[in-house]
């Protein structure tokens, strides 16, 4: 275990980070770009360019109010259906694949919430992945 000694910088409650805080906490690894950080044997491995290269990626969903990954669907002659999350920032990308061929988008609708579009109704109901990556 590898901790910093005083207060947490994010609180969990309100879900709110000291920015300040959480700066003078970083703890470094390879601060000076002398090398990768492998761990597991190549499973895992932070690049000097910062690059990560990964052998799988799991995103876990499980506090709703803050997913960044889902499935969702729009009923049979529906048009639309609308996410909530937290995870939702300003310069969020949503990712949105329906479980077969059909003109889809999205249009953020709030401050935390978009919606998912269908181009045209459909007959049948229409399952949807969708993902969010924030840029920073």
């Amino acid at each position: 275990t590898i901790n910093v000694l005083g207060a947490s910088c994010y609180n969990k409650d309100t879900n709110t980070t000291n920015e300040t805080l959480c700066e003078s906490q970083t703890i470094y690894i390879q601060k000076t770009l002398s090398g990768n950080v492998d761990i597991f044997d190549g499973a895992i491995v932070l690049r000097a360019d910062g690059e990560i290269v990964a052998k799988g990626l799991t995103i876990n969903t499980d506090q709703q109010a803050s997913q960044s990954a889902g499935k969702t669907v729009i009923k049979a002659g529906d048009i639309d259906t609308e996410i909530t999350t937290e995870a939702l920032k300003e310069n969020s990308l949503i990712l949105v694949t329906p479980d077969k061929a059909l003109g889809v988008g999205k249009e953020i609708t709030g401050e935390r919430s978009f919606k998912i579009k269908l181009e045209k109704t459909q007959t049948k109901d229409v399952t949807l992945d969708w993902l969010i990556i924030n840029q920073e």
